[in-house]
């Protein structure tokens, strides 16, 4: 009678076919993994991007002349957004990007309160945020 030594070829078919699955498996969750990774990553730059605009424009005292003067479109339109575009490519997010032009509304006479509305752009992922800022002056 003779001794088996070893596998016979159907075992280690039946061996190498559920390793093959595995690592089917294992791929797959990598690259889902990498998917939600990146989406996440587009995310927190998009929101650093709208902390950095809302800082911005919270501190810019030029803003705050024009909200008490009456000229707040025109600085919207010919001073705030390059402002902001140049801070956001010197940030290190040249992925985003200011879409349209800032809106800014002033409320009440007195008050000297104005809302302004900047739209981000993420070029990469399509999303789009808008930043509403509120400014009080007196």
């Amino acid at each position: 009678m003779r001794v088996k030594n070893g596998f016979t070829l159907i075992e280690t078919l039946i061996v190498l076919a559920i390793l093959a699955i595995f690592v089917a498996f294992g791929v797959s969750m990598i690259l889902q993994y990498k998917r939600l990774s990146l989406a996440a990553a587009r995310v927190s730059e998009i929101n650093a991007v709208s902390n950095l605009v809302t800082d911005y424009i919270r501190h810019d005292s030029n803003l705050k002349d024009a909200i008490n003067s009456d000229t707040l479109s025109t600085y919207l339109d010919n001073d705030l957004k390059p402002a902001l575009e140049s801070r956001i490519v010197e940030s290190g997010y040249s992925d985003i990007i200011v879409k349209g032009t800032p809106d800014g509304t002033i409320t009440g006479s007195e008050l000297n309160l104005a809302t302004v509305n900047v739209l981000l752009e993420d070029t990469k992922s399509g999303k789009e945020e808008d930043v509403y800022v509120v400014i009080f002056t007196k």
